[in-house]
């Protein structure tokens, strides 16, 4: 609905949409650049990020845009009782709402950033809060493992800081693992990687 008011806001505006055409098949970006003043590419997020430590693809960890995905088509997945989000966006913070709304009992976040560095809207944070998700701030994950019950554990390290002293994105983790929570669930959602 929110979709279908903004094309048609964009629309009054004289905006005109072409859909149907794939780029590289129906679509051609030189002859589009010879056509066109500017040509601005938005093709999406791509796939999602993976973390690339051990047991990311044990059963019952799902990607945060596969399960929100899911949800949106009416095909609820079983998480438990319990989940467990990795990551500090709006995606993250959508997917721990949605287990709530699924019915899980406790929901947690990890994240890398401090609480009022996450890069997620401060009010979607704040309605997490309200709701009763429990943040777990400046920590990184090592490893995923099932343990004896079936529930799952991530070991975790405390963040240093997230970014070098160049600005760029790159987690620095103490060494050993001094904090492992353990959930039925996890869910992954730690951004998307572009596809060109």
């Amino acid at each position: 609905e929110e979709t279908a008011k903004a094309v048609g806001m964009l629309e009054r505006m004289k905006v005109v949409f072409h859909t149907g055409r794939a780029l590289g098949k129906e679509l051609d970006i030189e002859k589009l650049e010879r056509e066109w003043d500017a040509l601005l590419l938005a093709t999406g997020g791509g796939p999602a990020l993976h973390l690339g430590i051990p047991g990311e693809d044990l059963p019952g960890v799902f990607q945060g845009l596969d399960l929100l995905r899911q949800v949106r088509e009416g095909r609820n997945p079983k998480i438990g009782r319990s989940v467990l989000v990795i990551g500090g966006g709006n995606t993250a913070v959508d997917a721990a709402l949605t287990c709530l709304k699924l019915g899980a009992g406790e929901v947690s976040l990890v994240c890398l950033e401090e609480k009022d560095k996450m890069p997620a809207f401060p009010a979607e944070v704040q309605e997490a809060l309200e709701e009763g998700v429990r943040i777990q701030d400046c920590w990184g994950p090592r490893c995923i493992t099932q343990n004896g019950n079936g529930d799952l554990t991530v070991d975790l390290s405390w963040c240093l800081s997230v970014f070098d002293e160049r600005g760029r994105f790159c987690p620095a983790l103490e060494d050993t693992c001094s904090h492992s929570p353990s959930a039925e669930t996890i869910i992954i959602a730690i951004g998307q990687k572009s596809e060109w």
